[in-house]
């Protein structure tokens, strides 16, 4: 069985993963770095091996990341205070209005790539600023014609009110454009 989960999306520990056990079934986890949320690679993976039964799917994108992730997983153990402290602190900073890119809130109406535009804060800490740009750009104009419709909310099973995260986005993004970091 596949099933996103992090330390932030961990909600499959409480119900998904124990059924899954009970069936004799294999768990991967997939969004092990938050789908490019979280930033801490290393934090990330020792909290999948708080869960030996379950296999971490990371998205990779040189050969050094796929080298660190194996040296975290060659080295288990309980995680520490300092680590626990951090992902509550993630957690904490994430709070419960965060884009988990399934894409159930699409189609919009006005055709606005919504997961694109909540998500830009990926893509304005891992990429060179034109680069983000070149990717997001489009996605921000048509967020300008959000008309509140809210087919998007009633659509995502996490219950997010994208009207206003859109709003909030596009502030934080104006905000880069001019500067080019995210605040």
């Amino acid at each position: 069985m596949q099933v996103p989960f992090n330390f932030v999306d961990c909600q499959a520990a409480d119900e998904v993963i124990p059924l899954a056990r009970t069936a004799d079934m294999g768990i991967i986890a997939m969004k092990p770095l938050g789908g490019g949320l979280l930033d801490d690679a290393r934090l990330c993976f020792r909290y999948l091996q708080q869960f030996p039964d379950v296999v971490p799917d990371p998205g990779v994108e040189t050969p050094e990341q796929m080298r660190q992730i194996l040296h975290v997983m060659e080295s288990a153990g309980p995680l520490t205070a300092e680590e626990t402290g951090l992902i509550e602190r993630y957690r904490t900073q994430l709070g419960t209005e965060w884009c988990h890119r399934c894409d159930y809130c699409q189609p919009c109406p006005r055709h606005i790539q919504i997961s694109t535009v909540l998500n830009a804060k990926s893509f304005a800490r891992r990429m060179p600023r034109e680069k983000a740009q070149s990717l997001a750009s489009a996605a921000f104009e048509a967020a300008e014609s959000c008309q509140h419709c809210r087919a998007c909310v009633q659509r995502c099973p996490y219950h997010l009110e994208m009207p206003g995260l859109l709003e909030r986005q596009r502030s934080l993004w104006d905000a880069f454009l001019k500067t080019g970091t995210w605040a």
